[in-house]
């Protein structure tokens, strides 16, 4: 089993920088699932700790243990990401046979926009993003699903819609979003507290946003992607 250094970490002016002198070797997937682990107390820098754990890595090791770091976060998040969204095979789906605790809910929403904030620093690949938006469609059900998509589309930022096909992606996503946002009661929520979800599409606007970075996009992008729908396992 590869096994690469152990960062012990230390806050310094508020970010977190990693204690070469204190590294040990350990197992690969336990580092990955530290990161994960350390979601909750890291806060906003989560992703930032992942991507100085890689470009450590990267100096003081090689390419293979970034490469490796980075295939097993992104195998592990996924799968986090799953256990709270997904009901594929899983009793405890946030879902509407399942009363939400407030807890639980902001665990879920953090964890959904620590993925989007790795998509932004190249930790998450884009057909995981989609996946995971795509999930996220497919099992709407209350406010909760459209704050964690609103939240997720925003934090990933615009590099998600500027593929070649970037057009054709934007208008799967819009058209997906407003069928099953539409058929939501506006009052639709899983943790008791009432929220319009009319008034929370207003407020964040994610169709116009998506818009606007596709206007944008570079005169070379990147490779087309796969469907939103491609891998997520789900029938739309």
């Amino acid at each position: 089993m590869a096994t690469f250094l152990h960062p012990f970490t230390h806050r310094r002016h508020g970010c977190i920088s990693l204690t070469l002198a204190c590294w040990h070797p350990i197992p690969l997937y336990h580092l990955s699932w530290y990161a994960k682990a350390n979601i909750v107390d890291f806060g906003p820098e989560a992703a930032l700790f992942a991507r100085d754990v890689r470009d450590t890595l990267t100096t003081h090791h090689s390419e293979w243990h970034s490469s490796c770091f980075v295939s097993h976060l992104q195998k592990y998040a996924l799968h986090h990401f799953k256990s709270f969204w997904c009901s594929l095979d899983n009793p405890d789906v946030i879902s509407l046979r399942n009363r939400l605790e407030t807890k639980r809910w902001n665990v879920a929403l953090d964890f959904s926009c620590f993925v989007a904030d790795m998509f932004s620093f190249g930790l998450i690949e884009i057909p995981v993003m989609h996946e995971c938006l795509g999930i996220l469609l497919h099992e709407m059900v209350g406010v909760q699903h459209v704050r964690a998509v609103q939240a997720m589309v925003k934090r990933a930022g615009p590099t998600l819609w500027q593929s070649t096909d970037s057009y054709e992606r934007r208008q799967e996503f819009t058209t997906q979003f407003v069928k099953r946002t539409t058929l939501l009661p506006d009052n639709a929520s899983l943790t008791g507290r009432q929220e319009s979800i009319r008034k929370v599409i207003k407020a964040d606007n994610i169709i116009s946003l998506i818009s606007e970075w596709q206007a944008r996009r570079p005169e070379c992008p990147p490779p087309a992607v796969k469907s939103i729908w491609g891998l997520s396992g789900l029938n739309m």
